[in-house]
């Protein structure tokens, strides 16, 4: 069966080889479709980003701007890809905005255990009214166990757990610029849909160009820019630092590219 399996990608890998004028390079995958989730619409009434007069730059990228702000997360084999999304620009945004004085990295175990398990159903808005409503703890008291476990009420050693919550959060995607202003105030979690051909995404600007919808990630939206005239946006995912450009991928900008601009939510961290 893995033979089988093996050779059936062999051969979409040299399909996806051959289409002229690939932006991005295709290569065997890295993880398999049993960590993806149905797409949900959200139950909870959205609140827009107040407006604002200022102009987004051309080009912008949090990795450059904090780099210490950001560290990309594996969830092996859990796919709880919308807690590692929420509670990932949890952490980038309060870094961001100098809540703690160094980057600390929240508990997404505790998202899990306490919300949905490792078998998400819900969307992107149900990880971020968890923040608000619940609140999180920090990582080095509930560490990561990738699987379902009870909801804990104390840290892993025992000790009394402090939990942390956003004060509110936007939906920012209203349209292409919508979005650019609100990433110039933090890293914004979305959702984006995967089809079969992204499972062989090595690097470059993605844009799905053949197979199936196999199923829907949460990641974080850190940055844009443009290549060779092509606008992209910068994508923070969840499958360790060996996947992709270093555990991120771009994507096509401003054509809502497998509904990566649908529906993202900005955080505030802060009062």
């Amino acid at each position: 069966m893995l033979l089988a399996t093996r050779i059936t990608g062999d051969r979409y890998l040299e399909m996806l080889l051959n289409i002229p004028d690939l932006t991005w390079t295709p290569g065997l995958p890295h993880k398999t479709s049993a960590i993806f989730s149905k797409r949900r619409s959200s139950a909870f009434k959205s609140l827009s980003i107040e407006k604002t007069d200022q102009s987004a730059p051309d080009s912008f990228n949090w990795l450059e701007m904090r780099q210490q702000c950001f560290k990309v997360q594996d969830s092996q084999n859990c796919g709880a890809s919308q807690a590692f999304a929420a509670a990932g620009s949890f952490s980038n945004n309060r870094c961001i905005h100098a809540v703690e004085s160094t980057f600390t990295q929240y508990s997404q175990q505790f998202m899990i255990s306490c919300g949905e398990g490792c078998e998400e159903k819900d969307g992107a808005e149900s990880q971020e009214k968890f923040l608000q409503k619940i609140g999180i703890p920090m990582l080095n008291c509930v560490s990561y166990k990738a699987s379902n476990q009870q909801c804990p009420t104390t840290c892993d050693n025992g000790s009394f757990m402090s939990v942390f919550k956003i004060h509110k959060y936007h939906n920012v995607c209203q349209n292409e610029e919508s979005i650019k202003t609100a990433i110039l105030l933090g890293a914004i979690h979305t959702t984006f849909d995967v089809y079969s051909d992204f499972m062989y995404y090595t690097g470059g600007i993605y844009q799905q160009t053949s197979g199936s919808l196999i199923g829907s990630i949460g990641v974080t939206l850190v940055g844009y820019g443009e290549e060779n005239g092509i606008k992209y946006w910068i994508v923070g995912n969840s499958w360790g630092t060996s996947w992709g450009e270093n555990g991120y991928f771009r994507i096509i900008r401003g054509i809502n590219e497998c509904n990566i601009e649908q529906e993202c939510f900005l955080q505030h961290v802060y009062l």
